[in-house]
């Protein structure tokens, strides 16, 4: 999922070696994350951020310009921290079911391991959904399974929105979940639901998508080491990630019941 160059124009400048820049930038997307997913743009404020974040109203608009460039910022940081992710899951498999069952598993792991940033990317996610601005991945996945007779499906296109409606849906959905074996329970449904849609007979489909959830929200790594789910206590943060340029998931905390 790609930043057109409209957003790009309207993003922050670009980041400064000077360390108290970077951690005052820093700041102002942690809080800024939080704001905005708990409010949407329409309830955030720059005074609202910049009282939270304990900075001056000047200060925030060395960093942005508004409120919709510091929401491109945060969208695009997401989305590179996610495929990133989704890259190395995927290494070394070539399958184009398990590469777009893992994927979507991916998304759904991290509405556990990161709720905040979940919030935040289930409010903006149709309004920059996937297929507007490109998804390569995506699309050479789908591609590759038709063309081999994995998939079978008439039209890239199409099959692409039917993925990216489902996702944006399992992630609003999951939002609501009260323990980790109900979030594990929608997420293998819908991936069953997404491999048999893409033509796949149901004995298979059933067996990868339970393979791939047990085997995606198993995992202590990738998002962070410390993996708690929804038993874990205190606010989630991010540490750098030399692969984005930017900050990766580390630990999250809700405080919700194991089932």
């Amino acid at each position: 999922m790609s930043v057109t160059d409209d957003q790009a124009a309207r993003a922050a400048p670009a980041a400064k070696p000077d360390k108290r820049w970077q951690k005052t930038h820093a700041r102002l997307l942690n809080v800024g994350l939080d704001v905005i997913s708990e409010l949407g743009a329409e309830g955030a404020s720059v005074d609202l951020i910049v009282k939270r974040a304990n900075i001056t109203k000047q200060t925030f608009f060395h960093h942005f310009q508004s409120i919709e460039s510091l929401i491109d910022e945060l969208w695009r940081e997401t989305i590179a921290m996610v495929e990133a992710e989704i890259r190395q899951t995927n290494h070394g498999i070539d399958d184009p079911a398990f590469r777009l069952a893992r994927g979507v598993a991916v998304y759904a792991r991290l509405c556990i391991v990161h709720r905040a940033r979940t919030r935040f990317m289930s409010r903006y996610w149709y309004r920059t959904i996937a297929i507007v601005e490109g998804n390569p991945g995506l699309e050479s996945d789908l591609s590759a399974g038709m063309i081999s007779g994995r998939f079978r499906i008439n039209d890239v296109e199409s099959a692409m929105l039917m993925l990216l409606g489902g996702a944006g849906a399992l992630i609003h959905r999951l939002l609501e979940a009260e323990s980790e074996n109900e979030a594990k329970r929608l997420t293998q449904d819908v991936l069953f639901l997404m491999m048999n849609t893409l033509g796949m007979e149901r004995l298979e489909a059933q067996g990868i998508s339970a393979r791939v959830t047990e085997d995606i929200f198993a995992q202590a790594t990738g998002f962070g080491a410390g993996f708690t789910g929804f038993s874990g206590t205190g606010h989630s943060i991010d540490e750098q990630n030399p692969e984005t340029g930017g900050r990766r998931f580390q630990n999250v905390s809700d405080g919700l019941p194991q089932a």
